[in-house]
């Protein structure tokens, strides 16, 4: 993936010296780095002209590499901290939304040409649910499907304050039987219960985010250093496992622009 009106390098290794060029230049064009190359390897930039798929060819070689150019697409995130008469209020400090939002574009800004913004951070928030609800929900299935899912009417309820929602329950400090995790459906909020500890806040919504705008989950223990593997839901991971292979980013941003 190259970004639009931004470049990419590449290495080729044992250069031929035939020649390398672009199918399509209007898309991505390549030249030859006037540093960076070798004896052993000549170092060639790509630059995205504009949104498309193209591919690089070496001439005189069966070598050939895939580009797809894509335009920048931006979200907006909120950050809801969530005050209930039972539960009081969210013990989470409202400071890790900035946090938050430079962890999701260290991810996904290189791999999908996707970027954040920072929306609004409203504290004392009350709302029509509560974690129990939400977790039990997840757990058992609504208890009328001909009705919305929690998540929906908790988005109903935010009034789609942003492109992504991001909402921190209250805790009641009962530990609970599974490990808590970022919740989420498609195209909902995700929210997270103040039980799962900072430290793991960052990865979970990393993985939530993509949830959020429609990426699958996976359990296929080959993919578990993908974003979408579900121990990431869980803050597991960490850096190791941020890795997004082309079916997400063309869900992300798909080769034509758009989004939603």
């Amino acid at each position: 993936m190259v970004p639009e009106g931004e470049t990419s390098y590449v290495d080729l290794v044992h250069d031929p010296g035939h020649g390398v060029k672009s199918s399509n230049p209007n898309i991505a064009s390549i030249a030859k780095s006037p540093s960076g190359s070798s004896q052993f390897r000549t170092e060639y930039h790509i630059t995205g002209k504009s949104a498309g798929q193209t591919f690089i060819q070496v001439a005189g070689s069966p070598v050939r590499l895939d580009v797809r150019v894509k335009i920048k697409l931006s979200y907006e995130v909120a950050f809801f901290f969530i005050k209930n008469p039972i539960y009081g209020r969210s013990r989470r400090d409202p400071r890790i939304a900035s946090a938050v939002v430079g962890h999701l574009n260290s991810i996904y800004s290189k791999q999908t040409n996707v970027e954040f913004r920072l929306g609004g951070v409203q504290t004392d928030v009350e709302v029509g649910t509560d974690m129990d609800t939400i977790l039990y929900e997840k757990r058992h299935g609504p208890h009328d499907r001909r009705k919305p899912s929690v998540l929906y009417k908790l988005h109903l309820d935010l009034d789609g304050a942003s492109d992504i929602n991001v909402v921190f329950m209250p805790w009641d400090g009962t530990r609970s039987t599974d490990s808590p995790a970022v919740i989420t459906e498609k195209y909902g909020p995700c929210v997270i219960s103040d039980e799962m500890a900072d430290g793991f806040v960052l990865p979970a919504l990393g993985h939530g985010v993509g949830r959020a705008l429609g990426c699958d989950e996976t359990a296929d223990d080959r993919r578990e250093l993908h974003l979408m593997f579900w121990e990431r839901a869980e803050g597991l991971g960490g850096a190791t496992g941020d890795f997004l292979p082309k079916v997400d980013v063309q869900v992300l941003n798909p080769d034509y622009g758009g989004g939603w």
